[in-house]
This record gives structure tokens, sequence and C-alpha cells, in this order.
């Protein structure tokens, strides 16, 4: 038996599940909360089912810190270093990002010697003298995270621990996010990528701190996990390390879960929202991941997540209106415009070959 909390923009859901059955639900208004009201939830939930207070596990998906990006509302001033010679010529850090996203977490973008060629080589190693005057310069701007992107370092990453180890020496107690940790080969996207995650270190660190704090009180029991983009949990201090990990997790956990109460492993899943409808082809259990570059806030960026498809309602449109209730084309045929005839759309597109 466990507990399942998804907060969402709008509400916050928990059950306590049993195997595949669901034994108790609860279903409140978010509150101002750091958390959403994830206490008020878990509270009344044992109060609708006392055994789930002695659960062993609370799985919580958050769409918090998505919504921070979303917003650029509570980010943290961050260093954005890319170490790459080759690519002073290139875009340089944060190049593409939205006005006010750039704005939340400044522009201290720096590029310096260092990265590595494709096999992993180190032609140009990175210069101490040149990487002390750019902390100096974080450091004259009170930067206490910082994200370190090494060309190739997926392949290599002795360039990115060594800048690590340099800012921790004169930065004491900066955070510090390094790109091959984060995503794949892609510079520009991985960069992205580690800029976010280190912008929602603290912001992570406190919402962290209060989930388990408000868990910790109604189910003391319990270990708290947080729920990833791929559709796996994670533990909370790995979520305090690697909050960019979560984005996504919102959806992925509607399509498993539509799958579970199914009871079909492959399927094709769709998420009614009040404003649009979210579809996602299941496999296995797990929602398929994206295999190409997503954009998260208007961000370019190389992370797993589920490929999905979104589709909008118009303002007062039903959310399935039938089709049949649309005018006709001009050759007599019905043209369908309707949410129901763009679901079907969408459905075609993730799925051409009809396998669900």
């Amino acid at each position: 038996m466990l507990i399942g909390i998804d907060v969402g923009p709008a509400a916050v859901t928990a059950t306590s599940i049993e195997g595949d059955e669901v034994r108790a639900a609860v279903r409140i208004p978010i509150d101002e909360s750091l958390t959403g009201g994830v206490g008020t939830a878990v509270r009344l939930l044992v109060a609708e089912d006392p055994r789930a207070r002695d659960v062993p596990a609370v799985a919580v998906s958050t769409s918090r810190l998505e919504e921070a990006i979303v917003r650029a509302e509570g980010l943290a001033s961050t260093g954005c270093v890319r170490l790459c010679v080759a690519a002073r010529d290139s875009a340089p850090p944060l190049a593409g990002w939205p006005a006010p996203l750039a704005d939340a977490i400044g522009r201290h973008a720096y590029q310096c010697r260092g990265g590595h060629e494709f096999d992993g080589t180190l032609p140009d190693p990175l210069d101490p003298e040149e990487f002390a005057a750019i902390a100096a310069a974080l450091a004259a701007d009170g930067i206490r995270t910082v994200a370190v992107t090494a060309a190739f370092s997926p392949v290599n990453s002795s360039a990115e621990f060594a800048a690590a180890d340099l800012l921790r020496e004169r930065l004491p107690g900066v955070l510090v996010s390094m790109s091959h940790e984060i995503g794949t080969i892609g510079l520009l996207e991985r960069e992205n990528a580690t800029i976010l995650n280190a912008a929602l270190l603290p912001l992570a660190e406190r919402l962290a701190a209060a989930i388990a704090g408000e868990v910790g009180a109604a189910a003391p029991r319990a270990t708290v996990y947080l729920a990833q983009s791929d559709g796996t949990v994670m533990e909370l201090s790995y979520g305090r390390r690697y909050p960019v990990l979560t984005l996504g997790a919102g959806s992925t956990s509607a399509l498993r879960g539509a799958a579970i109460l199914s009871g079909r492993a492959d399927c094709l899943a769709v998420d009614i929202e009040p404003d649009a409808a979210e579809l996602g082809l299941v496999r296995a259990g797990r929602p398929r991941q994206v295999i190409r570059t997503s954009t998260i806030g208007g961000v370019r960026t190389n992370l797993r997540g589920p490929e999905t498809i979104r589709v909008p309602f118009a303002a007062g449109e039903p959310a399935l209106a039938h089709d049949d209730d649309e005018p006709s084309g001009s050759g007599g045929e019905r043209v369908g415009t309707g949410p129901a005839s763009r679901v079907e759309r969408a459905v075609a597109t993730l799925d051409p070959y009809g396998t669900q």
C-alpha cells in the first residue's frame, strides 16, 4: 500500500493505493503554500482511510517547479559558464531564451577555455587564471548557483569536474550543476537544461523540505519520492540535486495512471483538462518518451519526457463536442473542426499506423 499525490496547477489530489486498487481519494483546491496543500491532502486522506497513515512510501508528482519556469518566478540568480573555445563565435549562453526568463535568473553568462573534442580529448585545458576572473565576477554579483557546460562532456566529464572544483574553492557553499549529469550530446540544449536545473536548486531544496515535513506529520513511516518525467520516481535527496528531471512528470503520471486504471499496458491515453486534452502513447505501462528536442517555458532542451500532443479547447467550447454539430464544407461534406476532430487528428499524429 502507498499514497500517490498529484500537485497540479489548480488542485491537489491524494490517493491511497493497494496494488492496482484505489482505496480512497481526496481532491482539494491548491493553496498558496509552497507545496500547494500536500499536508492538508494527506491528512484528509488518512481521515478517509486510516491505514494510509502507516504506508511505507508516498510518491509526489508536482508542477510547482515547472510553474516557476513558466512564470519566471522564484528562480535563483544563476551563473552560466561554458567551456568551449571553438564555440565562442556561436550562440552564447541564454541565446534564444524568453526575455522574462533570462532576466529572472540574470544574464551572468561567460565563455572560456576548456571542453573536449568529440573523441573526449582536451585540446585546450582550463586556464585557472581566466576561470578565477570569472569566479570573481560571479562572487561580485552575489551568485550562489552556477551551471557549468563543457563541449562533449557526456563523452569526457573531466573539464566540468575541474571547473566545479575551482568554483567551490573560490565560492564556498556555491551550488553547481554540471551538464554531463543533466543532458546528452547537443551543446545548446544540454546547456539550457543545466541552467534551468541550477536556477531551480534553491527552490527545490525548500520544496523538498516542505513536502517531507508535511507528509511526515501525517504519514510518519513513509519514504517520500518525487515523480520524474520518464515515469520513474526518485528520492527527495536526488530531487534536490536534479529538480529539472521533474519537469513533465505531471503529464507522465496522468498517462501512466490512465493506463493502470484501464488495465492496459499498451494504449493511447487522453488526459482531459478544463482547457485542453493531452494525448500520449503508453507502451509497457509507460508513456513513450520524446526522442527530439523539447521546449520548456520557451527554452529548447534535450531532456527526456513524455511524447504528448496538447489539443486546446476554444473559450466556452464543450470538452468533447461532437463534430456532427459542425457546419458542412462547400462540397456538402462535413468538416470536423471541433475538439473531437482535433483529438482524432492528434491521435493520427501520435499513432499513424493505428497500432492502438
